[in-house]
């Protein structure tokens, strides 16, 4: 087995408890919770009524490209934020900036893992109203889905939007995953990350991990699954 050290040079991330590292283990070192009462829908029927949103969250401060708002779900800008402060605490772009003609094999040669939950369903929710109106007629269905469906719905619906716009925004061009498993894609992104670098597969790597399960399907299902305290 091999057994190489990995070092880890920056991090970045984002929860309910705050919107950086310190920030987050300054809050648990406090026993500070951040748990209240769910606010993005009426939970008053559900199951489950409370859990930990972010407070007071404003897209464009966490992902200032307004076009990419159009593109990605409510997780992917987590997932982009997180990996925008990882990237500028680990020094990886500007150390690139002083390489010159060398910039090149650097960016082929960083490896970007990232860890998707791949399970929310808040953007399939726009095909309810168009279900009603077609009342089981395909022609119908056909006819007023540009009418009631975001024309975006499938690109911001896919798992690896976060994968593909890291390399977009930072030129990374080597090895890469997108992992699709629920609470722990993120620590196999890790994991994938670390052994890249062990095998030689990449010179250093980003890994990421991102979801946002608060809303109305997966409260459900993780209550289903027992998963919910």
């Amino acid at each position: 087995m091999n057994r190489r050290k990995v070092v880890i040079t920056g991090t970045g991330a984002v929860c309910a408890s705050g919107k950086d590292p310190a920030s987050i283990l300054e809050a648990v070192r406090a026993g500070r919770s951040a748990i209240g009462p769910i606010r993005q829908w009426d939970a008053s029927q559900w199951p489950m009524q409370a859990a930990g949103e972010i407070p007071d969250l404003k897209p464009r401060d966490m992902v200032d490209d307004r076009k990419l708002h159009k593109l990605i779900r409510r997780t992917d800008l987590f997932g982009l934020y997180a990996a925008d402060r990882a990237i500028e605490a680990s020094g990886l772009a500007t150390h690139r900036a002083t390489l010159g003609d060398a910039a090149a094999a650097y960016s082929d040669r960083t490896g970007v893992y990232v860890g998707s939950g791949g399970g929310n369903y808040e953007s399939q929710y726009d095909y309810f109203p168009l279900l009603t109106v077609a009342q089981e007629k395909l022609p119908a269905f056909g006819q007023e889905l540009s009418s009631n469906v975001n024309p975006m719905w499938l690109l911001r619906t896919l798992p690896n939007n976060v994968l593909g716009h890291i390399g977009i925004r930072h030129g990374f061009k080597g090895a890469n995953a997108c992992i699709t498993n629920h609470s722990i894609g993120g620590t196999l992104a890790v994991i994938e990350a670390m052994e890249a670098l062990r095998t030689g597969e990449a010179d250093r790597a980003l890994a990421v991990g991102h979801d946002a399960p608060i809303e109305p399907q997966m409260v459900l299902y993780y209550h289903d699954v027992g998963l919910l305290a």
